[in-house]
């Protein structure tokens, strides 16, 4: 027993099955699994065949066997008992050239057949490559063989499935074993129209292709005497089906005797037994294997010379006696008369036999055109099955293919669902941020239009008291002179605030940015719009009136190491070292990394000082540093 290839639909190794560890595979057909395995409560080695018929039954991931459609599953039933019976059968014989069944159960929603595992090989893998036996090796198998075959007729089963690859030789003494009985495989394949599925060609007899052909002993003999021509002329014979086809269309027989491919090498009763067995019509076949070993086994008669015929005793020889009588004239005319009656009786004879062997040679015809139809209708609907088979595999396929695109689509379906779950929950919340900071914004800006209003209605106050500026009949440059020339008591009012914040400015940089506002415009309404911005932007930074006086030097600045640090300790501006340590108070009260960081980025944006205030008022303007620290007092940090 020899492993086979893997099986998708076979069960795996060390597989526990009762109390049975399923060690490899032997092999597989289309109705039945074979496996090496081990009784774990004897430790000991045993063969289980499953039953597995391929057309009907799938295995699904739980191990377990089911029918392929409804449509299968009361063949698959009813194929089941068969089995089932058929190993019950089996279990009754103890012969030892029948393989033994030890027992059988049922299991994973089909049965299994435990039977005693034998060491050697197969008859098929013996007379591989063409290769011959001598009549003595074939004799010394075949005896052996007709024995348990009697044995199991007798019994009424039937084998139906004997060839080289069913018979096994023992390794310790070359004695035969007949394996792999094939009569629930055939009733299962004939139940549902698989016939070509089940029979094996050159060793299946012409019956065997009938959905009800008439099946005996003979049907064995055939088999068996298929097996036999085989083992002597390296080859096995052709087709059944073949042969009857070319008897019918009046051409020989296309399978070469035995009696003339084994001419010379083999004796005469033997090929002769051969051809007997092989006869395509079964009522000329041995009907019994008790008829056929009796022809097969017959030794040849020893041959004789004629001087060893001629040398036997006088005693035992015949006497002539001549008698003599007185009238033999009648003689002449009775030997004519015994002539013409034994001529007539040999007519009558001939013309009898003639007609009786018409009838037989017509009864015969018939009979073998019958079986032709019959097999060629099993042939078609073997095709029709297997084209419906065919159909039924790929609509099962279709359905896999269809049920994986279905699952395939579902799964993208619903990772795009998720993908545009988070992009929409990142738009909500991006959306959401800009709302806040738009909202931010609108806030700023309204703040900054009260400011900006306050500011003018503090001008209009101012405005309705003014009067011309006491330095107008000194007025020197053309900005005091659009002053004083333009009778605008706004403007004269907005100047008067102009010139009080520059009276508050200690440092020549804050005052000479106040000087420089008034050479930008050279129209009373720019004049005005810019005084009106400087004015704002000097409110916002009204603290500076108490902290400017109070600050000196920052402390770090003999550790400056960037040039931002270095541009400020070198500045001498104080006005620039109050920007910083409001900075610096903003920096300590800020919580989260990005706003620090951000802090930390507007000083390396410029290389001048006046950019560097500018930008510092911006970022205390947006962090709202005047409004909030009333007081500062400055710790040594560095950004």
């Amino acid at each position: 027993m020899t492993d086979s290839p893997d099986n998708r639909n076979a069960l795996p190794i060390d597989y526990q099955l009762g109390d049975y560890q399923i060690q490899r595979l032997l092999g597989d057909g289309g109705f039945g699994i074979t496996y090496l395995a081990i009784d774990m409560r004897l430790n000991s080695k045993v063969a289980i065949k499953e039953y597995f018929p391929n057309e009907l039954a799938i295995r699904e991931n739980n191990r377990n066997v089911y029918p392929k459609s409804q449509r299968d599953s009361q063949d698959f039933a009813w194929g089941l008992q068969r089995f089932l019976e058929e190993a019950q059968t089996l279990a009754k014989f103890k012969h030892l050239n029948i393989v033994r069944v030890l027992r059988f159960f049922e299991a994973n929603r089909t049965a299994y057949i435990v039977m005693e595992y034998e060491q050697g090989e197969s008859l098929a893998s013996a007379l591989q490559d063409g290769n011959t036996a001598t009549e003595y090796e074939l004799l010394s198998i075949m005896r052996p063989l007709l024995d348990g075959l009697a044995t199991i007729h007798q019994a009424g089963v039937l084998h139906r499935d004997i060839k080289p690859a069913n018979i096994y030789l023992r390794s310790k003494d070359n004695s035969p074993v007949l394996l792999d009985f094939g009569s629930a495989r055939y009733d299962v394949g004939s139940r549902s129209r698989s016939v070509t599925s089940i029979v094996t060609p050159g060793y299946a007899p012409l019956e065997q292709y009938e959905t009800k052909g008439h099946q005996g002993a003979w049907t064995d003999i055939y088999a068996l005497g298929a097996v036999m021509y085989r083992a002597i002329g390296g080859e096995r014979p052709v087709e059944a089906t073949e042969r009857a086809g070319a008897i019918l269309r009046g051409k020989p027989d296309p399978l070469t005797p035995a009696v003339e491919i084994g001419r010379g090498r083999y004796s005469r009763p033997l090929l002769e037994a051969i051809d007997w067995a092989l006869k395509v019509n079964e009522d000329d076949r041995p009907s019994s294997v008790e008829a056929w070993r009796a022809r097969l086994l017959a030794m040849p008669a020893r041959p004789t010379s004629r001087q060893e015929r001629n040398a036997s005793s006088p005693s035992e020889q015949p006497t002539e006696r001549i008698t003599s009588r007185p009238d033999s004239g009648w003689q002449p005319r009775r030997v004519l008369a015994v002539g013409v009656a034994l001529l007539l009786a040999i007519m009558v004879g001939g013309l009898t036999y003639y007609f009786i062997d018409s009838q037989a040679q017509a009864r015969r015809q018939a009979e073998v055109e019958a079986k032709l139809a019959a097999a060629e209708h099993a042939r078609r609907q073997a095709e029709a099955a297997a084209k419906l088979a065919t159909a039924e595999r790929a609509r099962l396929q279709a359905e896999t293919r269809l049920a994986e695109v279905r699952t395939t689509t579902e799964k993208r379906r619903l990772e795009r669902q998720a993908t545009q779950a988070a992009a929409e929950q990142a738009r909500r919340q991006r959306e959401a941020a800009e709302a806040i900071a738009f909202t931010k914004e609108i806030a700023r800006r309204q703040a900054e239009a009260r400011r900006v209003r306050e500011t003018e209605l503090q001008s209009r106050s101012v405005a309705a008291t003014a009067t011309q500026p006491p330095w107008c009949p000194r007025a020197s440059t053309r900005t005091e002179r659009l002053i004083c020339n333009s009778n605008d008591t706004d403007l004269w009012a907005l100047d008067n605030q102009m010139r009080a914040l520059y009276r508050q400015l200690k440092t020549p940089g804050q005052r000479q940015w106040l000087r420089n506002v008034r050479d930008r415009c050279s129209e009373v309404y720019c004049l005005k719009r810019v005084y009106r911005e400087r004015i704002a932007e000097m409110g916002r930074l009204s603290t500076m009136q108490t902290i400017t006086p109070t600050v000196t030097q920052p402390p770090w600045c003999p550790r400056a190491s960037t040039r931002t640090e270095r541009l400020i300790c070198n500045s001498d501006d104080t006005e620039l070292w109050a920007l910083d340590n409001q900075m610096r108070a903003l920096y300590r009260q800020v919580k989260t990394p990005g706003q620090r960081q951000w802090l930390r980025n507007v000083r390396d944006r410029c290389s001048e000082v006046y950019c560097l205030k500018r930008v510092y008022r911006e970022r205390i303007a947006e962090m709202g540093g005047s409004d909030q620290l009333s007081v500062i007092s400055y710790q040594e940090s560095k950004l």
